[in-house]
């Protein structure tokens, strides 16, 4: 939630909200420029900043290196 942003980058929805993730979802299917802004925006953020090299570059990083 802190990286993603609802409507920008991903699509959130409440935990057993099943009225609103329904709603969420006739949303995007009849919005298709929306969601594939949404979606364009939300793999663009993924690869500039959640690929395996750099999340494991991160993880060594607050491990302090390898020796």
């Amino acid at each position: 939630e802190d990286e993603f942003v609802d409507g920008e980058t991903i699509a959130f929805f409440d935990y057993n909200d099943w009225d609103g993730l329904k709603s969420t979802i006739d949303h995007y299917l009849s919005d298709v420029d929306h969601r594939e802004t949404v979606r364009k925006k939300g793999q663009e953020w993924v690869q500039a900043n959640a690929t395996y090299t750099q999340r494991l570059s991160e993880a060594i990083s607050i491990m302090g290196g390898l020796s």
